[in-house]
């Protein structure tokens, strides 16, 4: 069974990364932010979510140039190239797209690695966060031919994505099923009322419209 290498696509240009060695390891990082109030008389502050934060994905890539490297026929590099022009394809990701003065979103795939389904072949959807190079060998001349790059990818959604998977309710108003004589748990199962808090009442009109409306029809 062939290794299955990790990928960086930039979605901007659909040009495309391949990774030469796959990472040991990668962590994935995602945190809430709570603001504190504190009320005196209490040990402890009152909490009050304020907004999550990106999710992260930190690993660590290796890049050698020491021996040529090549895959189905696609040659990366010669053995002695300057590691630094395979680096380059990694750091340049952070550089600003003209067209969207932005740098560009990527797609970083490797087996089951995803934020969102964890199925197999999805990719984590991110942008480049930083980048820390450490060349660790050299040729006589100086020419470095082996790096290890830190780098940091912060997930990306946007607005509409966002919109999509977090279904906010109300939390000012209680949510309350209206039951008639007679009416069974299968029969209201659709039918609901929204009473406003501090003992607020709707409408007598509209109250018995709702009643009506949650009762089975009779066959």
């Amino acid at each position: 069974m062939a290794i299955e290498k990790a990928l960086i696509t930039n979605t901007d240009t659909n040009d495309r990364v391949p990774v030469l060695f796959n990472p040991e390891e990668y962590s994935l990082k995602k945190e809430n932010n709570f603001a504190q109030a504190a009320v005196p008389g209490l040990s402890s502050p009152l909490l009050q979510f304020l907004h999550g934060s990106l999710e992260t994905l930190d690993l660590e890539l290796l890049v050698d140039t020491y021996e040529k490297h090549d895959e189905n026929g696609q040659v990366f590099n010669q053995a002695g190239d300057d590691v630094r022009k395979l680096t380059r394809k990694i750091t340049d990701l952070m550089k600003i797209n003209p067209e969207t003065h932005a740098p560009p979103v990527l797609l970083f795939t490797w087996g089951s690695l995803s934020h969102t389904t964890g199925t197999a072949g999805t990719s984590f959807t991110c942008v480049l966060a930083s980048v820390n190079q450490r060349f660790i060998m050299f040729l006589p001349d100086g020419t470095p031919v082996r790096a290890r790059l830190q780098v940091s990818f912060h997930e990306f959604k946007n607005a509409e994505l966002q919109a999509k998977e977090t279904k906010n309710e109300t939390a000012d108003f209680s949510k309350l099923y209206i039951v008639g004589q007679g009416e069974t748990l299968s029969g209201i199962a659709d039918g609901s009322t929204i009473i406003p808090p501090r003992g607020g009442r709707l409408p007598s009109a509209m109250t018995s419209k709702i009643r009506a409306s949650s009762r089975p029809a009779c066959a």
